[in-house]
């Protein structure tokens, strides 16, 4: 039986050092929370629920993940590390992964680990991100000077290979970054990719996470779809993913396989959108421009993109891209309409989704030395932070959702699928959470009818039969609306 847990709390994220409110028997440090701590208190209410290590609970040697990670282990703790700024000037905790969670996870996995092993904070935020400011405003650098007071080393690795500053309406500046320090494995899954078999015409229109699609189709195409891994995530024993409750404007939501996509060092070889439109085989717009003008100025964007900025990129030549676009679009006056959404934000993105399965796939199968297995090659525990969640224009911008939630198991699939259902939204609709239901050869599905779920809420145990109504009522994107929400 596939479990999935889901706790629900008070809304509030205690202080640091984020310890709790109660000496509970296992627990190993000195200091209690004089402040109720509702976000331990849930952590560990989640884990006895799913009746980890039953027999030994409201005693010392209360061990909740000793079947998952085993003395030596080295574990990788993924949290949603996104941005270092939330873009609408929202409450930053709907947007990253608050570090009260990690202190409570951390305190089980040391449990398990019993002085031996390794603790790993990893992630590949985005570019733009002040990675700095992400350790400070989530709490997670008071979490570390915690631990170091009890000789405890918990490691922070930044997975970027470099980080970004924009200016003049383009990438102005690049600086290079360490990246992780076990370096990265380039590994092709090939045939057995999500975009094996597209036409060649289709790769050839693939757009990575940068202005050079020449990196990105050397990587995509006939039997050859590569990806950058850290060795830091494919050397770990176990993979800890604690990612945010919150809508996602490219791919619908995000939760854990979506989020799986910070394990990479080279984000320009994760396709994210395909240029055009429906009537040529595209998803970067959600229609087809409503004038000449407007077609005009999507193609000279993507023109100049190809042509200045993918060559020759510095403040210069990000100055004439956004002068040459800015005078046409003066002289041209296109309607709006036709330059909104060229970043593939909306239901239609057929490309996105083939990313986040590969890169899951990869995850799952591949080992520690980059190869694909037949078999899975380590562990995961999935908690989803909703103790703040987000929705509408996620994931830099949501709005943010004060709901006090925690979500639970060892199935990315089986966690994504109920943390969609309570949304309000309906998993079978965001095409990466259905693909990755499809047999394949590297499987990541489960069975649906194998998904128990147990709450401290009981209606959430029936949480498929409810209506849209009886859910957290999320709100998608505006370019999903009607697309995802539960119908009944």
């Amino acid at each position: 039986m596939n479990r999935v847990a889901i706790i629900k709390t008070i809304p509030d994220y205690p202080l640091p050092p984020f310890s709790p409110s109660v000496r509970y028997p296992e627990y190993r440090f000195n200091d209690i929370n004089s402040m109720e701590n509702y976000v331990y208190n849930g952590i560990r209410d989640l884990l006895m629920s799913m009746s980890l290590d039953i027999e030994n609970f409201g005693t010392e040697k209360w061990n909740p993940l000793k079947n998952i990670i085993k003395p030596n282990d080295v574990v990788v703790i993924k949290p949603n590390m996104v941005n270092s700024v939330h873009f609408g000037n929202g409450d930053l905790s709907s947007v990253i992964t608050h570090a009260s969670i990690i202190r409570a996870i951390i305190d089980y996995v040391l449990i398990a680990l019993n002085g031996t092993g390794r603790i790993i904070i990893a992630d590949s935020p985005e570019r733009m991100a002040d990675f700095d400011e992400i350790l400070k405003v989530s709490g997670i650098k008071d979490l570390i000077v915690y631990y170091k007071k009890y000789g405890i080393n918990v490691e922070i690795r930044d997975l970027r290979r470099e980080k970004i500053k924009y200016g003049f309406g383009a990438i102005a500046e690049r600086k290079r970054l360490n990246g992780d320090p076990e370096g990265y494995s380039l590994i092709n899954i090939g045939k057995y990719s999500a975009f094996y078999g597209l036409p060649d015409e289709r790769l050839s229109n693939l757009y990575g996470a940068d202005y050079d699609r020449r990196e990105t189709l050397k990587h995509h195409t006939d039997d050859i779809h590569e990806y950058e891994i850290s060795n830091t995530i494919l050397k770990s024993d176990v993979i800890i993913s604690i990612p945010k409750l919150k809508t996602h404007q490219k791919a619908g939501i995000t939760l854990n396989l979506k989020g799986f996509i910070g394990c990479t060092g080279n984000k320009n070889l994760i396709p994210h959108r395909t240029l055009g439109d429906p009537s040529n085989d595209g998803d970067s717009y959600p229609y087809p421009a409503k004038t000449r003008r407007g077609a005009f100025i999507r193609w000279m964007r993507d023109f100049l993109k190809d042509n200045i900025l993918g060559i020759v990129e510095n403040k210069y030549s990000a100055i004439f891209y956004s002068g040459i676009l800015g005078v046409l679009t003066l002289f041209l006056r296109p309607p709006q309409e036709d330059l909104k959404y060229g970043g593939g934000e909306w239901y239609g993105n057929d490309t996105l989704w083939r990313s986040v399965i590969d890169v899951a796939r990869i995850l799952f199968y591949a080992n520690k030395e980059g190869r694909l297995c037949t078999e899975t090659q380590r562990e995961f525990i999935c908690i989803v932070d909703g103790i703040y969640a987000g929705d509408k224009k996620g994931p830099m911008e949501p709005r943010t959702r004060k709901e006090g939630i925690i979500i639970g198991g060892f199935d990315p699939v089986a966690v994504d699928i109920v943390g969609t259902q309570l949304m309000g939204f309906d998993y079978s609709k965001v095409l990466y959470l259905k693909n990755a239901l499809k047999e394949h050869k590297y499987n990541i599905s489960i069975d649906l009818n194998n998904i128990k779920i147990i709450s401290n809420e009981m209606r959430f145990e029936h949480l498929f039969d409810l209506t849209r109504n009886e859910t957290l009522c999320f709100e998608p994107a505006e370019t999903w609306k009607g697309k995802i929400v539960l119908s009944r």
